[in-house]
């Protein structure tokens, strides 16, 4: 079965720490000064990110839970040392201002803004434990962040004491984070512990924040921003499990997650596939995709989200914050194409997204719901990931293995992601379990499967003929 790390990925749900666990812990505590008291001056004011601004208001409707925490936790096989360990964090936190900052509300406009400080204190705890106390602390570890509290990170090592391995946890606040601030951090942490020199950053993430602010109102802005609201002028259509929805679930109802693993067959006729028709393979999974998700549902309206990096600007690669947007593209899956047609259309809608990428999300669902287009609905509840493999993460020579973990909370109605590792590919798929039984997601990808078989033997195959069939409907 196809497996892979997800933790950082999405968003974890865990429980407050468990306090018959301390007696029993050997615990060694060491609190880590970043900076001397003379170094330390007061923090500056920046304004918040788009991004930012709309996890924070989800956070203080959610009573400060734990649906936005991202827990990062990886094996190694082998004893760090922990006195370097800790030494790498400071310069770790030194290095990086997203994590010395806090968040608040401006007392004369009310707008929110973040702070960076110039040094945070932190605990660095040592567990000595086995497997299975290390499972119970992991399920346990993750708690609720204070957004204007420093510092919005915490971490610990784990030697296990029946084998020769570590494990290290560090958990974040989404609000300073997204999916390739972690691999940013974790290459940065193994750069320190190796007492290697990093090149100094010439940005941080308040430029970012600030550009972003200076970017509303100008010609670029007023330009994307009226393509969005031209793709989103007729009215969005309603999913058809859409009745059985509860408000505000994120990190509440109970979700689960399915992997499948593509044979190799199928792989390498996909991406055939897209060599011949002068695509991408992420063109041809959406295409794939969202024909699937117009069978589910019966409609040819298709809205699906798809996460962006936000780092295409020159000088962001190494920044560490929350800098993905999410783009709402629209497809209409007429039964009247063929799949090669609908392929060439699902190309051009992707293009048009990325042209207007920088236009945040909140801000369009802000503007529809003024217009009393969505009246409080979701503009979507559908995600569709594209990701590929990164090399195997390392510190000191010694690869770092993602700790397995199950629990991963939905965000929503349906999370697919498609998973590139080297010429294989594997699907996850994240889904409510109020919305759907675990038959009812099989064969969902049984149908995205049986679609795929199809348009690689014949891409001249009509929508019409290639959805035919009974439509999969969700169950409870």
């Amino acid at each position: 079965m196809f497996r892979r790390d997800t933790m950082e990925r999405f968003l974890h749900h865990y429980m407050n720490i468990v306090e018959h666990m301390s007696g029993n812990l050997d615990q060694r505590l060491s609190e880590i000064d970043m900076l001397s008291g003379a170094e330390r001056k007061q923090g500056t004011y920046y304004p918040a990110s788009p991004a930012q601004k709309s996890i924070f208001m989800a956070d203080k409707l959610s009573g400060r839970g734990t649906a936005y925490n991202v827990p990062v936790i990886r094996r190694i096989k082998g004893m760090l040392d922990a006195g370097r360990l800790g030494e790498a964090l400071k310069k770790l936190v030194n290095r990086h201002e997203s994590l010395r900052t806090t968040f608040e509300l401006d007392a004369d406009s009310g707008m929110l803004r973040q702070k960076v400080h110039p040094a945070v204190s932190f605990a660095f705890p040592v567990y000595e434990l086995s497997e299975t106390e290390t499972v119970l602390l992991i399920q346990d570890f993750v708690r609720p962040f204070r957004l204007d509290k420093p510092p919005l990170f915490r971490t610990a090592l784990i030697r296990l004491t029946d084998r020769e391995e570590t494990v290290l946890i560090i958990d974040m606040h989404h609000i300073i984070t997204d999916g390739m601030s972690v691999s940013i951090l974790l290459r940065d942490l193994a750069a320190l512990y190796e007492n290697k020199e990093l090149e100094v950053l010439k940005l941080q993430y308040k430029d970012y924040a600030i550009r972003q602010s200076q970017l509303a109102g100008t010609e670029q802005w007023n330009r994307q921003e009226e393509y969005w609201l031209g793709v989103f002028h007729e009215p969005v259509p309603a999913l058809p499990w859409a009745g059985r929805r509860t408000e505000h679930r994120a990190g509440e109802d109970p979700s689960r997650t399915a992997y499948f693993a593509m044979d190799e067959q199928t792989s390498c006729a996909l991406h055939r596939l897209a060599q011949t028709t002068e695509s991408t393979l992420f063109m041809v999974l959406m295409a794939a995709f969202t024909a699937l998700l117009s069978k589910l549902s019966d409609c040819e309206d298709i809205i699906v989200g798809m996460p962006t990096s936000g780092r295409h600007h020159e000088g962001l690669d190494n920044i560490v914050g929350m800098l993905v947007n999410t783009l709402a593209v629209r497809f209409f899956a007429c039964r009247k194409l063929s799949f090669q047609e609908y392929l060439h259309q699902v190309k051009e809608k992707l293009i048009e997204a990325y042209e207007n990428q920088d236009y945040p999300l909140d801000s369009l669902v802000e503007k529809l719901n003024g217009s009393h287009y969505l009246q409080g609905r979701p503009l979507f509840n559908v995600m569709f990931q594209f990701a590929e493999m990164e090399a195997a993460e390392q510190i000191d020579a010694i690869d770092m293995v993602p700790f397995g973990h199950d629990s991963v909370p939905g965000k929503f109605d349906l999370h697919f992601i498609v998973v590139q590792e080297n010429s294989s590919l594997g699907l996850e798929i994240t889904y409510f379990e109020s919305l759907f039984s675990e038959e009812t997601i099989g064969e969902l990808i049984s149908g995205f499967i049986e679609i795929i078989q199809v348009i690689t033997s014949n891409l001249e195959t009509g929508l019409g003929d290639l959805l035919k069939r009974q439509s999969v409907l969700p169950s409870t």
